[in-house]
Parts: C-alpha cells; sequence; structure tokens
C-alpha cells in the first residue's frame, strides 16, 4: 500500500511541476502590424513633369557615415529609411558620377504600437532641400505627403 500511494503522490507533484512549466510560458510575440515607415521618392521629368523619369546608374549614400544605400541602379523610384534620432537625414544622390545632397528635415513622433511591436516613428512637417552646387542634376523637389505615416505612397517628387 505504501508504494500505491508514494506512486500516487510522485504523479500528483509532477502534474503540478508539467503545469506551472506550461503555465508559465507566455505565446510568442511576432510583430505584424506596420512598423515605422520609409520616405518614398519618384523621379520625374522637370521638362514633363507628370511623367514619371528613372536615373540611370544612381547611387545612394547616406551621411554622415557615407553609407551606400542604394548602388549603380536604374530606377524611377526609392525608399529610403531617414534616421529616427534625429530631425534631420542627409543623403548623396549620384547620377553618373554627378553628386548632389538632399537633406531632410522632419518632427519625430513615437508611436506604441503593441507589445510584441514595440514603438514607431512617424514623421510631420517633412521638407526637403538640395544643396545648391555648379552642376546640380536634381533641378527641383515636391513634397507630396508631408506626413510619413504609412509607406505605400510616394511623399516626395524629385525633378531632373
Amino acid at each position: 500500500m505504501k508504494l500505491k500511494n508514494k506512486s500516487g503522490i510522485t504523479y500528483i507533484v509532477a502534474f503540478f511541476m508539467l503545469f506551472q512549466l506550461f503555465s508559465s510560458c507566455e505565446k510568442d510575440d511576432i510583430c505584424l502590424e506596420p512598423t515605422t515607415p520609409k520616405l518614398n521618392i519618384r523621379f520625374y521629368d522637370t521638362n514633363q513633369t507628370t511623367d514619371v523619369k528613372a536615373v540611370e546608374h544612381f547611387s545612394l549614400t547616406a551621411l554622415p557615415g557615407q553609407q551606400i544605400v542604394i548602388q549603380d541602379k536604374n530606377t524611377d523610384s526609392i525608399s529610403i529609411a531617414l534616421n529616427v534620432n534625429e530631425n534631420s537625414s542627409k543623403f548623396i544622390f549620384i547620377n553618373n558620377n554627378n553628386t548632389d545632397t538632399v537633406v531632410f528635415q522632419y518632427e519625430r513622433e513615437f508611436v506604441f504600437v503593441s507589445k510584441s511591436c514595440g514603438y514607431k516613428c512617424i514623421f510631420h512637417n517633412l521638407q526637403a532641400n538640395v544643396i545648391t552646387d555648379p552642376d546640380n542634376w536634381i533641378v527641383n523637389t515636391a513634397i507630396i505627403y508631408p506626413e510619413i505615416t504609412i509607406d505605400t505612397v510616394a511623399h516626395v517628387k524629385i525633378y531632373h
């Protein structure tokens, strides 16, 4: 009889230990919601302002660290991440070895998304300034959406 009693207690203790083990586990938190949106830029023909115009041999470098973001690509649009730690981001736009520096200025707002995603940064009052030099290939810029809350639309037009 003592063997059965010890065996029953062992099963009960094992059951409670397993229950505690599985009840203390949390489900995997996977972030399925949108995170910080990227800045979307479309390139347009300066002479036909409604016509999209690809940039050939386009490269993009982020400043100040000279990090290459895009290298030697033929494209009519790009998506780039803005600096969430500053109120501006500076990039060198390169077209066939002709470089133009563009500074994007904005206000940042951090929004709580969820426990699994944490916070995202959205950008307000976007402005784009091309630093003038004797040989600019970027003729003009236009802000389409000054609020960057999603990354499924073009926010800026660059005319060249």
